[in-house]
């Protein structure tokens, strides 16, 4: 049954942000709208990705304006907004889009300098959202743009394969059929998978009732294993773990799971004595690999090979990059990707732009170590792990990835700033009655008698 209880870091202050009535609504709208917008990018046949104006990016741009729009309202109206676009992640982040923005006249594209103002505009737009809708207004938003993507990756799958599903060509004749609609397939499941992992602490956390998470969950679930991104997977089984860490780390579930690992592994040491042993790698390799050899194991899927040659493109303009969007034409061959945060914050804007991006990983890793939040912690841990493997943040329009990345940057300074106003707020009441008394005894004191 899911807690009734709020998590013990959900701390009074966080009431649900500082909006309310219609402003309120208008600014959980547009953060769901700009989770659902971010990561369409429909193309029949699995197509190669391209970067142009059509009806989709016309759309985007729209988004995009009506979060600079609240963007530009939260910094003028709001010293919250303020402090959090000051703090030191913040401040990380800025410096790799002006980085990119230097690069602008030499850029590969010639949309990475609109590219670079559009993820300047989000991470204004996400510290207006944290602060106007608090941690659980921002969360249920993001949840409800995920939920209504998924419903449309299912729809395109179902009634429209030719653009919902994603043929995969693994070489040697071999296609494996994804489910993708709305991206490739690797977008498609980080987005599916978040809004699955967001779901579930919503439920657990008892904020939305069991009756609608049995209706969620399953769409979520099933939609992520047809897209069928191993990377994405793992990560969110290890986040769900985190999730219920509280749960799990009883005594008794821990007797439990430590009974059945014995009585596996057992299992598979009399088996492997019987004989079996290679009848079960060969299916523990076709679960694993696409193509069921261990050389896709042992490359990460091809990413090696990707990786030697993005590393080859950053050495030539090591200080100035490429800028945004260089991977479609200058990675044609290989997936139009670096598949690591790192190299395409490198490859955008320089090496130092990619230094700025391990540092920001750091902190990352720091937030699914200490960060109170369980959610928090959970959602670190899976953009990190994608970080390392896939392309994950600072994409053309943000998506869900670095939209809930970046709620987690800003989560500490976000904690720190409610406490010390609640804090304040609490000094202040104290402070009142000790006024009113001695206003009182000022003004009750008796006259001299004459």
């Amino acid at each position: 049954m899911p807690e009734a209880v709020a998590d013990a870091d959900d701390f009074a202050a966080d009431a649900g942000g500082g909006c309310s009535g219609w402003t309120r609504r208008l600014l959980w709208a547009s953060t769901a709208l700009a989770i659902f917008v971010g990561p369409v990018d429909i193309v029949a046949d699995g197509g190669t990705m391209t970067v142009g104006l059509d009806p989709v990016v016309a759309v985007k741009l729209g988004t995009a304006l009506i979060a600079m729009i609240w963007s530009a309202w939260g910094l003028a109206t709001c010293r919250g907004v303020r402090e959090l676009v000051l703090s030191m992640p913040a401040l990380l982040l800025f410096g790799i889009l002006f980085l990119v923005l230097l690069a602008t006249p030499r850029a590969v594209s010639s949309a990475s300098a609109a590219t670079a103002l559009i993820n300047t505009t989000y991470v204004v737009f996400i510290a207006t959202s944290l602060v106007g809708l608090g941690i659980r207004g921002t969360v249920s938003a993001m949840t409800v743009g995920m939920f209504v993507y998924t419903c449309c990756a299912w729809g395109l799958y179902l009634l429209l394969p030719r653009y919902g599903v994603f043929p995969e060509d693994l070489g040697g004749g071999l296609i494996v059929y994804r489910l993708g609609g709305m991206g490739h397939p690797n977008g498609v499941s980080r987005a599916i998978c978040l809004g699955l992992i967001l779901s579930v602490w919503l439920w657990k956390s008892g904020r939305i009732p069991t009756r609608w998470f049995a209706l969620v969950a399953p769409v979520f679930a099933v939609a992520a294993y047809l897209a069928w991104s191993r990377t994405s997977l793992v990560a969110t089984a290890i986040a769900l773990l985190i999730l219920w860490a509280d749960q799990i780390l009883r005594r008794r579930v821990v007797a439990a799971i430590t009974v059945l690992a014995m009585v596996g592994i057992t299992a598979l040491t009399v088996a492997w004595m019987a004989g079996y042993g290679e009848s079960i790698a060969e299916i523990a390799l076709s679960k694993l690999t696409k193509t069921g050899s261990t050389e896709e194991l042992t490359t990460g899927t091809g990413r090696a090979e990707i990786w030697a040659y993005s590393i080859d493109l950053i050495r030539q303009r090591p200080w100035i990059g490429h800028g945004f969007n260089a991977g479609p034409t200058l990675l044609e061959r290989f997936s139009q990707s670096t598949h690591n945060a790192v190299l395409h914050a490198s490859l955008a804007g320089g090496v130092v732009a990619g230094g700025f991006m391990v540092v920001l990983l750091i902190v990352t890793l720091n937030l699914f170590l200490t960060a109170g939040h369980p959610l928090i912690r959970a959602v670190a841990f899976f953009v990190l792990i994608s970080c390392l493997l896939e392309e994950t943040v600072l994409e053309t329009f943000p998506g869900p990835c670095t939209l809930t990345w970046l709620m987690c940057l800003f989560y500490p300074t976000y904690v720190w700033m409610q406490r010390h106003n609640h804090e304040a707020s609490d000094l202040a009441n104290k402070r009142q009655p000790l006024l009113t008394t001695r206003s009182t005894g000022i003004s009750t004191s008796p006259s001299p008698s004459h």
